[in-house]
């Protein structure tokens, strides 16, 4: 005799309600695991990049903070980072 002819009650249609929350939550765990793993790369990439644009800045400081023998600054360095500046204008880059 099945289990629910003794209850006297009918047989629960689909899953169980323990079932259908633990697909629920294993959605929700995938969901909220590939967010994090999206957030993560991005963060990633954000990371990547702070860090180029640190090593330009460090590369440019040192750069213009050479001297001659006498304790002038290097001009070449100078002018040629303003060249750089009006050639990335002029293209559009800002």
């Amino acid at each position: 005799m099945p289990a629910h002819a003794r209850r006297g009650g009918k047989p629960a249609a689909g899953f169980s309600s323990h079932h259908r929350a633990a697909t629920a939550a294993t959605a929700d765990k995938a969901t909220r695991e590939a967010a994090a793993a999206e957030a993560a790369a991005a963060a990633a990439a954000r990371r990547v990049a702070t860090d180029a644009a640190l090593a330009a800045r460090k590369r440019t400081t040192a750069l213009m903070r050479k001297r001659t023998r006498t304790g002038q600054p290097v001009m070449k360095h100078r002018i040629l980072n303003i060249l750089d500046k009006l050639e990335r204008e002029v293209r559009g880059g800002g």
